[in-house]
């Protein structure tokens, strides 16, 4: 049991940072185009 809880808690974790860097590289790149975030998620401008 204690395994399976672990495992779940490591994805978990993993999937926490995956979810930061991908908010951080949007965060960039409207920074670089001088954009909002939501506009380049949405627009793909």
């Amino acid at each position: 049991m204690f395994a399976l809880t672990h495992a779940s808690r490591d994805r978990k974790t993993l999937l926490e940072a995956i979810a930061r860097v991908d908010c951080a590289v949007w965060y960039l790149a409207g920074k670089a185009l001088r954009k909002s975030r939501r506009c380049i998620h949405i627009c793909g401008d």
